[in-house]
């Protein structure tokens, strides 16, 4: 039986279980630090991709649409 049955929690401070938390780099103890830490990957990622658009338009010779 999952332990997080027996507890109450806020949204966002569900505590994950040993072995996932040991797993994780960096350290996160609470699934509402892992979801802000998924978001600025995702903004990261996001960025990342964008750069490598503009990069490719610019060698085409076209423009970024704005």
């Amino acid at each position: 039986m999952n332990f997080i049955l027996n507890q109450k929690y806020s949204g966002g401070n569900t505590p994950i279980r040993p072995e996932e938390a040991g797993q994780l780099i960096p350290r996160i103890s609470t699934m509402g630090e892992l979801n802000e830490y998924e978001a600025l990957n995702i903004l990261r990622a996001r960025e990342w991709a964008l750069d490598c658009l503009a990069s490719l338009l610019h060698k085409a010779g076209g423009a970024i649409p704005s």
